[in-house]
């Protein structure tokens, strides 16, 4: 209970402008290059153009308001009309509609949901990674640790502006966990805590990390499954290959929450995302630079988007 405490505290600290303020966790300013926002923001300069991150405000959110705002009326969305001559939308993975994780949006703004979504989400991963650490034998405060790290990684802080990839990923640790403790037990807990994480896995939304969650499910299972010689030759093959990909991780660009008003899009301000080859992430620092007005934006562009 008291990990569960922690990591939902550090979740909402992490996310305290959309949690607690008139932010949201969606990336507004790329809007800002097209109609009709474009024309009311003409003296605003958008962002630098990113797809990946554009697919925050230019798919997820219109996707996420019209899919539960047909379930609030009594209807789940087979068909989205808007969309080229029409196309289905509930058998659209991302739409994640069945997906239990995405209640927030049932009965909540969809764009305050945004937020909500990812404080849970970042708690589940972080308590997850706990129980697994927990369940391997590692000590109480080194499970803690594990837990922060994984919540707050790189990975997760980088998309999170993409709801389905925090939504799925949270259910790796907790298909492992179940995984070890079904070679160690042979238990029907165990059985139905894996199917539960995987099953959610699946319905989160993002089918190529599900299969991410579903090899590190097997791979910790055979870990389990086998002797101590043998897992001290997988910890020396696992340290070694993860010397090999650090070059390749430690060049990842710094990402932070992109944190925008959610009275609309007028005033929006936004400065390029800046790289910085080599620096991890630092998740739980307080944005700086928080601009009161669009004249301190122009003037001083903050880190984080902002507009009055």
């Amino acid at each position: 209970m008291a990990a569960c405490a922690l990591y939902a505290a550090l979740a909402f600290v992490y996310l305290l402008p959309a949690m607690s303020g008139g932010r949201v966790l969606l990336p507004w300013g790329l809007a800002a290059r097209f109609e009709p926002w474009a024309s009311e923001n003409p003296d605003v300069k958008p962002e630098p153009w990113d797809p990946l991150v554009y697919d925050g405000i230019g798919q997820f959110y219109p996707w996420r308001a019209y899919g539960f705002g047909q379930m609030r009326q009594g209807r789940i969305a087979l068909w989205n009309p808007y969309q080229m001559c029409g196309q289905p939308f509930l058998a659209n993975g991302q739409s994640a509609l069945l997906y239990p994780g995405n209640a927030p949006f049932w009965f909540m703004p969809t764009a305050k949901a945004f937020a909500v979504t990812a404080w849970l989400h970042l708690a589940l991963a972080g308590l997850f990674t706990f129980g697994l650490l927990r369940r391997l034998g590692a000590s109480t405060g080194a499970s803690v640790a594990a837990g922060i790290v994984f919540a707050f990684s790189n990975w997760q802080a980088a998309w999170l502006h993409l709801p389905t990839f925090l939504c799925t990923s949270a259910w790796m640790p907790a298909a492992m966990w179940a995984s070890v403790s079904l070679m160690r037990d042979r238990s029907r807990s165990a059985w139905l805590g894996l199917a539960v994480a995987l099953t959610m896995a699946l319905l989160a939304g993002h089918l190529q990390v599900a299969v991410y969650v579903a090899i590190a499910a097997a791979a910790a299972a055979l870990y389990a499954a086998w002797g101590m010689a043998k897992r001290r030759a997988i910890g020396r093959l696992g340290l070694a290959a993860t010397a090999l990909a650090w070059p390749r991780w430690s060049l990842r660009p710094r990402c932070r929450p992109r944190w925008t008003s959610r009275a609309g899009l007028t005033d929006q301000a936004g400065p390029p995302r800046q790289a910085t080859p080599h620096t991890p992430p630092m998740p739980l620092r307080r944005p700086g630079s928080w601009a009161s007005s669009r004249r301190a934006m122009q003037e001083r562009p903050p880190t984080w988007s902002d507009h009055t």
